[in-house]
C-alpha cells in the first residue's frame, strides 16, 4: 500500500502547533490522540511531529512499527531530513 503524506497536509500546522504546546506529554499517546481527533493516520502524525521534534528515537521507532503494521510499501512526500 502507498501512503501520500501530502493528502493530510491541511492538518499539518494544527498537529505541529499542538505538539509545540504540549511537549511534556508522552509522544506515543499524543500521536494516538492527534490521529484520532484529526482522522490523520498515526504514521503521518508521527512524521509531522518528528519534523518539529528533531526526530527523537521514540518517533522514529513509531514510524517503523506503524509502517510495518499497516504494510506500507512506500511513503510519499516525507518531510525533508526524515531518517526513515
Amino acid at each position: 500500500m502507498i501512503l501520500d503524506i501530502d493528502r493530510y497536509s491541511a492538518n499539518k500546522e494544527f498537529i505541529q502547533d499542538y505538539y509545540r504546546g504540549h511537549k511534556d506529554e508522552p509522544l506515543t499517546r499524543m500521536i494516538a490522540l492527534l490521529s484520532t481527533s484529526t482522522m490523520v493516520p498515526c504514521v503521518v502524525v508521527s512524521y509531522y511531529v518528528g519534523e518539529v521534534a528533531g526526530w527523537p528515537e521514540e518517533v522514529v521507532d513509531s514510524i517503523k512499527r506503524l509502517t510495518e503494521f499497516y504494510d506500507y510499501d512506500d511513503i510519499l512526500n516525507k518531510p525533508e531530513g526524515s531518517p526513515v
